[in-house]
């Protein structure tokens, strides 16, 4: 794949090595190599934006102040889908702050298990849980572009 952005001559190869080509797994790829925020199930882009700031500096104060931000954000949200993605995201913020970016991956991973070996789980949680590993995997961006 090329991705020729403003400002370049060239476009420049990327290569996708994943085994999902799912348009949320290939929008949140484009994310992580480009830093364009494209729209992905389950994500919102107003925590993916303070995520991206607390994820951008080692600042703790700054940190702390884009988790504050999130969280009251998070209690704005009154549709109940909306609430649950907003939460996740001040928790895992919050991990993240304390355990590191590792925390995500590792999550991810956890939560693609589980929905892969529950079976007799409702379509409904099992898209919940799709759009949680979308928000883990989206909050891993900022680690990707320092590749």
């Amino acid at each position: 794949m090329f991705i020729k952005e403003e400002g370049e001559k060239e476009p420049r190869p990327i290569r996708f090595d994943g085994e999902d080509f799912s348009m949320e797994t290939l929008r949140i790829f484009l994310r992580q190599q480009t830093g364009h925020r494209l729209a992905v199930r389950g994500c919102m882009e107003k925590f993916d934006r303070l995520a991206d700031r607390m994820l951008g500096t080692s600042n703790a104060k700054e940190r702390v102040s884009a988790i504050r931000e999130a969280e009251a954000e998070a209690k704005k949200e009154t549709k109940k889908r909306r609430r649950q993605a907003a939460d996740l995201y001040v928790k895992v913020m919050k991990k993240v702050a304390a355990e590191g970016e590792e925390f995500t991956r590792k999550e991810a991973e956890r939560t693609r298990r589980l929905l892969e070996e529950e079976r007799t789980m409702s379509e409904g949680k099992k898209e919940e849980l799709k759009e949680k590993i979308n928000i883990l995997r989206s909050l891993t961006w900022q680690e990707k572009r320092k590749e």
